[in-house]
This record gives C-alpha cells, structure tokens and sequence, in this order.
C-alpha cells in the first residue's frame, strides 16, 4: 500500500473511532435520566411540537373567580389548580432548558424523594399530537413529578436555573393569560 491510502485509513479509522465514543458519552450522560422518563416522555420532553407553562395554586374545594383558567390537576392526592397557562413553544433558549431535563447531571441521584411535596409551583406540559407528558416543579424541595406516571426525581440547582429562566414567563402570566 501506498504511504497516502495508508494515511486515508488512518484518518477514517480515527474519524470512526471518534464518531463511536461520541456516540457512547451522548448516551451515557442521558441513561439514569432516559430510564426514569422512558423513551416516550423523554423524546417528547425533548421534541414536541408545543409547550406550555402552567402556573399553579393550591386547590380548594371551589373554583375560584380570580384563577382565569380554573383547571385541575391531581397530584398525589392533591388537587392543584391551573391559574394561568402559557403556550412557551417559541421562546428562546426552551431547547437548552428541556436538554436540562433529559441528561442526568441535572439531578440528584443520591436524595430520595420518600413523600410529595406540600407545594408545587408550576408546570411543563409537553405535546405532540396525540401524545402528551407533564412535569411539575416544586421548587423549595427541588423536585419534578411525571404527573402521567407518578414517579419524582430530586433535581439539583439546576431547577433554580429553569425557574430563573421561565420567571419571564411567569411573571407575564401574572397579568395576561394567553390561553
């Protein structure tokens, strides 16, 4: 063999071997986090077409006249009502923030969550035609719960870093609702 196909198959050779342990760190740094979604909320977590913000309240046994939507979601044995939603779909930077939800050094793996929080603040809702997940945030205690399958994960700061992010959106929700 030629000194320049020698030096092509060691260029493709690396080029194979790099593509290869990309390919293994990607998923290896979503395993713990694509185990505890499953594949469906997690590529929906990633990829669905819309996504709404949910602002959420403590529910009573009556609808309140001031919430605008009035809504209800159950979480755990708590009734928790929607006062505002927000379609978020287009909003710069949502990718990197639902990128956080799916790689695993976004929790706390170590901390188990042996009861549900008294207070959950908001929700994403993420959905793709006929598919859809929910995640609620209770942000004092750093947890998210799959409001379809039950299960919560602590998570670490970078709860505080998506609340910080979304905190726009919420705010604006104080004074418009837009769905």
């Amino acid at each position: 063999m030629q000194r320049g196909q020698v030096l092509i198959l060691a260029i493709v050779g690396i080029a194979v071997a790099m593509a290869s342990y990309t390919c293994w760190h990607h998923y290896r740094k979503g395993y713990h986090a694509l185990r505890m979604w499953g594949p469906e909320s997690a590529t929906l977590i990633r990829h669905a077409q819309q996504v709404r913000l949910l602002k959420l309240a403590p529910g009573s046994g009556s609808r309140e006249e001031n919430h605008s939507i009035n809504d209800r979601i159950r979480i755990g044995e708590e009734d928790f009502t929607i006062v505002q939603a927000r379609d978020i779909s287009t909003i710069r930077g949502l990718v990197h923030a639902r990128h956080t939800l799916i790689v695993d050094r976004s929790f706390d793996w170590d901390r188990n969550v042996t009861s549900a929080p008294a207070e959950w603040e908001f929700a994403l809702e993420f959905s793709d035609q006929d598919q859809h997940v929910t995640l609620v945030f209770a942000l004092q205690q750093r947890i998210v719960h799959n409001l379809q399958t039950g299960q919560q994960q602590a998570m670490n700061e970078t709860l505080e870093r998506i609340a910080e992010y979304l905190k726009p959106q919420l705010g604006a929700m104080t004074t418009s609702s837009t769905d």
